[in-house]
């Protein structure tokens, strides 16, 4: 009998737009300070609000995600890809 498995491989942040957007697979992050960006669903319209998915900010310590909806599970990446990649695989996971 087979498994399944909900683990998304990690995916590299390859577009970036004239704004300074990076995007991976549906998630955007837009820049909007110094060291910060709000991550959004290409999948639903930027007008509504339900598209945003949280932040990213850099600190001394790393890429710091705040998942809206979620404000007690922060986590630190090592890298913006992997910060990036903490919403592309809760999202993978249904858990956005």
């Amino acid at each position: 009998m087979g498994t399944t498995s909900k683990h998304t491989r990690h995916q590299h942040a390859t577009l970036q737009g004239p704004s300074g957007a990076v995007t991976v697979g549906h998630v955007v992050a837009h820049p909007i300070g110094e060291g910060i960006w709000r991550v959004r669903d290409r999948n639903v319209a930027a007008h509504d609000a339900l598209c945003v998915l949280g932040i990213i900010e850099a600190k001394d310590e790393g890429f710091v995600t705040l998942i809206i909806g979620d404000a007690r599970n922060r986590k630190t990446c090592a890298s913006f890809d992997a910060a990036l990649n903490e919403f592309v695989s809760r999202d993978a996971a249904g858990t956005a």
